[in-house]
């Protein structure tokens, strides 16, 4: 497993004109080995998704990223508030 850093995510939930590319074909590479996102990679990313948890769920499940075990739903919840 790889963690992704919250920068290459956000690139491409902004599509952003110079890194999101480069950032999505980082995760395919990549996608083999495994992509983890961590709790604070989570925090980090709520305001990219208006504080939609379901939005970044969604996000992350097409992207091909994992959120940490460890990190519940109750602490998701909580992330975004």
């Amino acid at each position: 497993m790889l963690l992704v850093d919250t920068c290459v995510l956000i690139d491409i939930a902004d599509d952003d004109p110079i890194f999101a590319e480069r950032s999505a074909q980082c995760l395919v590479t990549h996608l083999p080995k495994g992509l983890l996102l961590s709790p604070v990679s989570f925090v980090e990313l709520a305001p990219v998704f208006d504080g939609s948890v379901p939005l970044l769920d969604e996000f992350l499940a097409g992207v091909g990223v994992v959120v940490a075990d460890e990190f519940g739903a109750v602490e998701r919840l909580a992330a975004f508030k």
